[in-house]
């Protein structure tokens, strides 16, 4: 008996399963549709191509219906980057279909009025879109939806957004080359080449470096502690003494500089050349040493910021002109990718050559 139930049991899923699917199969098989746009399917083709200027026609037809079916709407959403840019939308009046009834419908679209601003067209270019068929069947609602390629053809320069395209990538230019000057300069020191600090607003490293030197409770001279503001040995004001102690080793720091520049000159030689002691001479070279840093970390600043712009507009152009030049459909992540990767590789530039710039400082002056 139980044996019974059990077989009843399995029976009555087996045709609960079977009956599931049939109704699911009826369900998603409940009429054929043919879609054409100017008179070709949109089923045989990868990219219908439209004219800014012209009228395009959407041709639905539906057939071999096998239950009623209710037409509600014909939608097309054109995306960017996963985001709908334009979409048009075409009401079917809730148009009721019998079993075996068949319908037709041409749906004229004027294109100017989508794509035009007066006589301008708004861009050109391939995008992503998506057809959505609306309806009801019974009472159940459902969608047909099938994906697309639009290219919209025509000159991008004439389009405003070409025209934002080709500002970015002027001002883009201009920042690459801006970016390059800064990269030239960075990459002679991280080859070695260390050209005199000597030189206009340049001085200004060794005069913080100089400051940066002196050690507020302590006589550079002589080398005892200040007391109440004064040096007994040297009997002069520390105010005093730190000032012509700075001044000397500025001039000293850049006269030591141009000897140094070229990588040859030693330390004894610095020392001997400049008539300074051993302890003076330390204190020169700790300057140029830290004036050199200063130059390069001050120079890797200001080219962190300098390959931020020029990644965004190179970036950015890149993306515009791919895309309003027809060249491909570019997806989220595809966009990401650009963006990242624009920014990533001037920045990771920089930052080499900074690092191999103060290896390069260290090894000079070691």
């Amino acid at each position: 008996m139980i044996r019974n139930i059990i077989n009843g049991v399995i029976f009555v899923l087996v045709m609960s399963t079977l009956l599931l699917a049939v109704s699911i199969t009826v369900l998603a098989d409940d009429f054929s549709l043919r879609l054409t746009i100017n008179e070709n399917d949109i089923s045989e083709m990868e990219t219908v191509e439209i004219d800014p200027d012209g009228e395009f026609t959407i041709d639905l037809r539906i057939f071999d219906n096998t239950s009623d079916v209710t037409l509600h709407s014909l939608s097309v959403e054109v995306t960017f980057v996963d985001m709908v840019i334009l979409t048009t939308n075409e009401p079917l009046g809730n148009h009721h279909l019998m079993p075996g009834e068949e319908y037709q419908r041409e749906i004229p679209i004027n294109a100017p009025e989508l794509l035009k601003l007066g006589d301008a067209t708004l861009t050109t270019g391939k995008y992503r879109s998506q057809v959505r068929l609306e309806y009801t069947v019974g009472d159940q609602e459902g969608v047909w939806n099938r994906w697309i390629n639009i290219h919209v053809v025509g000159n991008p320069l004439l389009t405003p957004v070409g025209g934002a395209g080709a500002v970015i990538s002027v001002l883009t230019v201009g920042a690459v080359i801006w970016l390059v000057k800064g990269l030239s300069s960075l990459y002679h020191f991280a080859m070695g080449n260390l050209e005199s600090l000597a030189r206009g607003r340049v001085v200004g490293s060794i005069v913080s470096a100089a400051r940066k030197r002196i050690i507020r409770d302590k006589c550079p001279v002589c080398g005892e502690r200040f007391k109440n503001e004064y040096c007994f040995t040297c009997k002069r004001s520390a105010k005093e003494i730190r000032r012509e102690y700075r001044n000397r080793l500025q001039d000293l720091a850049q006269q030591g500089d141009k000897l140094l520049a070229d990588g040859k000159a030693t330390y004894d030689e610095l020392c001997s050349e400049l008539g300074i002691s051993g302890q003076l001479g330390a204190d020169v070279i700790a300057v140029i040493k830290d004036a050199r840093l200063f130059r390069v970390q001050g120079l890797a600043r200001g080219l962190v910021v300098k390959a931020v712009f020029a990644g965004i507009g190179f970036g950015i152009s890149t993306i515009i002109w791919i895309t309003v030049g027809g060249l491909a459909i570019l997806s989220t992540a595809a966009l990401v990718v650009i963006l990242v990767a624009a920014i990533v590789i001037p920045l990771a530039v920089t930052w080499g050559l900074r690092i191999k710039a103060k290896r390069a400082l260290q090894r000079s002056i070691s």
